[in-house]
């Protein structure tokens, strides 16, 4: 019996050992991305200049200027009246307004690096192509409080 709980108390440590691990590595490499980094290595050293380049392209003219002053885009839903998608920025989540009221916050993100300005780009495209699919695969959550 004292074998089995010997066992049992190394592999539980061993587990905790990994997992520790994997949650530090992961950490690592989240904190490693800088805001306002020019260059990644996977993208290249225009990477964001093309980004903000294909942003300009698609928003309407002034909006671009408008994220840049409020740190934030508002999308509205092609679908459902009054309902607005605020895409930041900075990271973060997407936050869904409706009838001017915070409902829910959103979380999506690329598989790959993307610049900021491309993660945007995939956002304000994916709700107004097809704003279900899109809904179908954010992760949802509610507000925190008092509208954050």
């Amino acid at each position: 019996m004292d074998g089995l709980l010997l066992a049992v108390a190394l592999l539980s440590w061993c587990l905790c050992g990994v997992l520790l691990t994997v949650v530090g590595c992961l950490a690592l490499k989240t904190l490693s991305r800088l805001p306002g980094d020019g260059y990644n290595w996977r993208a290249g050293p225009n990477a964001d200049k093309r980004g903000e380049e294909l942003l300009r392209e698609v928003l309407a003219e002034g909006e671009f200027q408008l994220l840049q002053d409020r740190g934030y885009l508002d999308v509205p839903s092609p679908h459902t009246e009054g309902r607005i998608y605020r895409i930041p920025l900075d990271d973060g989540l997407v936050h869904v307004y409706e009838g001017g009221e915070l409902t829910h916050r959103l979380c999506l993100q690329p598989v790959e690096y993307l610049p900021r300005y491309d993660v945007i780009v995939m956002h304000k495209l994916m709700i107004n192509a097809d704003e279900h699919e899109y809904l179908e695969r954010a992760n949802a959550f509610p507000p925190l409080f008092h509208g954050w």
